[in-house]
């Protein structure tokens, strides 16, 4: 499809223009772990593909898109008011365990709590690690109540990093948390400053929600950067990865990340470098996907889409985009051939509301009819998404 059909959004697409993650192929811990060692520079990760799924009939509930979150981490949680003004969509909080406590003081729970709805990344530093199973557990119970008294944990991750010698201690501690938390997104810190290698051999068996990788700022022996990132990527082929301390230039990083990297987020170290007038009109263009990055083509997809449940007149469909996109809207009859249509375009990204999208009144025959919503990026556009309606009777 070419640039400026797409834009256009005027062919039909045909079934199987919405495209599916490409499943990747899971290796034994033992295989993904062998091979991580060595200096030599690695190519800059490719975005995942997806493969044709067959058009998406939304009876069938809408699988989350992939977004772009940016944040930074907090100094302190009453720092998340400022965050959330600047529109800062996840941050990060680290709270220190005291050894052997198996609860945390009420002042800190309290701090949690006024966190507000940004994602929220806990990072809860056990140094030392715990050697025995009382301390385990206390550990675990602590990290438990951090994990219940955050609106919207989108991880907690065990720090610092597991090294050759702590390995066993970390990898005990990790699944000793694991056993009260079963369902909860826990994370793996990765610093690509500290013996990266290491800490993937002792952790890559574990049951992780989230990496967060922490780049090194330029290449050297035994350090990882951004280039690096497909290591961890194979090492950890399910879970979202987390770039923790963006390195400088951060705008031409972001940039980057936003147009070639399967990334799930980006944090800054410093709160006031997140929120400069400067970078949020950077940041804003990487969570709406609208930087032009040459060669490539992504899929706008939508976050939710609303049907009415009757013919009755005006018709209307809400929806929104997790990215700048472009829509066609049709009636069509039982036969496919459309009746009225709307076009338009919305704003997207993490942010973006639902938008109502009025279609002009038809007079209808009796028969079955379907609403058909397409989208496609506005910006580097890829494959135009199809939804298709429940069927709606007239007469």
């Amino acid at each position: 499809m070419g640039r400026a059909e797409a834009s256009r959004l005027v062919s039909r697409a045909p079934d199987g223009n919405r495209l599916g993650r490409q499943p990747r192929v899971v290796r034994r811990a033992a295989d993904r772990a062998r091979d991580l060692d060595g200096d030599q520079p690695k190519p800059k990760p490719k975005p995942k593909k997806r493969t044709p799924q067959s058009t998406v009939d939304t009876t069938t509930p809408l699988q989350p898109p992939p977004s772009l979150l940016v944040g930074a981490t907090l100094a302190d949680p009453s720092q998340a008011t400022l965050a959330a003004q600047a529109g800062l969509r996840i941050v990060r909080v680290n709270v220190t365990w005291p050894q052997g406590a198996a609860a945390p003081d009420p002042t800190v729970l309290a701090s949690l709590q006024q966190l507000g709805s940004a994602d929220t990344i806990v990072g809860l530093t056990a140094s030392p690690l715990p050697v025995d199973d009382a301390g385990r557990t206390a550990l675990a119970q602590y990290a438990a109540a951090l994990a219940a008294n955050v609106q919207t944990l989108h991880a907690l991750v065990l720090a610092p990093p597991a090294t050759s010698a702590t390995a066993p201690s970390y990898v005990a501690a990790f699944e000793a948390i694991r056993s009260v938390l079963p369902d909860a997104p826990l994370g793996i810190p990765i610093d690509g400053n500290a013996a990266p290698v290491a800490t993937l051999t002792a952790t890559v068996g574990l049951d992780a929600n989230v990496i967060m990788f922490r780049p090194a700022p330029a290449p050297g022996k035994s350090l990882w950067t951004l280039a690096d990132l497909s290591r961890v990527e194979d090492a950890f082929p399910d879970a979202p990865i987390v770039i923790d301390g963006a390195p400088a230039p951060v705008a031409t990083t972001l940039k980057t990340m936003a147009c070639g990297s399967t990334v799930s987020a980006i944090l800054l170290d410093r709160l006031s470098d997140a929120t400069r007038a400067s970078f949020l009109a950077t940041l804003h263009m990487a969570e709406r996907g609208t930087f032009v990055c040459p060669g490539a083509t992504v899929e706008a997809l939508p976050y939710e889409i609303q049907y009415p449940t009757s013919l009755a007149q005006p018709l209307a469909v809400s929806l929104n985009c997790n990215r700048d996109c472009l829509y066609l809207v049709t009636l069509d009859r039982g036969d496919g051939r459309p009746v009225v249509a709307r076009r338009g375009q919305l704003t997207g990204g993490p942010a973006s509301p639902l938008t109502k999208v009025v279609l002009p009144n038809a007079k209808l025959a009796a028969g079955s009819y379907r609403l058909d919503v397409r989208i496609v990026a506005r910006v580097n556009p890829g494959p135009v998404a199809k939804y298709l309606s429940p069927p709606l009777p007239a007469g």
